[in-house]
């Protein structure tokens, strides 16, 4: 059987899906306001990602999966119900780019791309082809529980290459800033 496709962010089948958008960036920005204000760094992305983060675990672009179903690896790629989950190129592409835009900044750090699953059911995080797959009420305690890489100011240096703010109520996000 031929499965369909998931874009990420969209589901053409499901007259839901922009409810479940916005609420799935919601729920992913309530997520990162866990993570430590003086150690990470957030910053809505709206790219193949819809935020990065940066911090003393590394750098993270996180791209939102609002699926319903249950996550499974079927014949190596990630499937929500028999619907593969596309977009995973794409958001590797894009962490290199940030990598390199990191790298001539001198902060060499890699970037962990992350489809982070807002109504799925996914068990426990995994990995498939470089790309990690974690559900909303996992993602801060996934960032944070990794080694740490970053000294603060090579972090908040990083962050600041971004374009992210590391000073006061700049850190504060928003599921609805562009």
């Amino acid at each position: 059987m031929w499965a369909r496709s998931i874009t990420p962010g969209v589901d053409s089948l499901d007259v839901d899906a922009a409810e479940r958008i916005r609420e799935g960036r919601a729920l992913i920005a309530a997520q990162l306001q866990r993570l430590d204000p003086f150690t990470f760094w957030t910053l809505p992305w709206n790219r193949a990602a819809d935020f990065v983060v940066v911090g003393a675990t590394g750098a993270f672009l996180i791209a939102m999966i609002p699926a319903l179903g249950t996550l499974d690896v079927r014949g190596g790629r990630l499937e929500v119900d028999g619907t593969t989950v596309k977009g995973g190129r794409r958001l590797r592409s894009e962490a290199r780019q940030v990598r390199d835009t990191l790298s001539r900044a001198t902060v060499p750090v890699q970037v962990q791309p992350v489809f982070c699953l807002t109504h799925a059911i996914v068990g426990a995080p995994r990995s498939d082809r470089g790309v990690r797959a974690v559900h909303v009420s996992d993602l801060a305690r996934d960032i944070a529980d990794r080694p740490l890489v970053l000294p603060q100011l090579r972090a908040q240096r990083a962050a600041r290459e971004l374009g992210i703010g590391v000073g006061g109520d700049e850190r504060q996000i928003s599921a609805d800033e562009p």
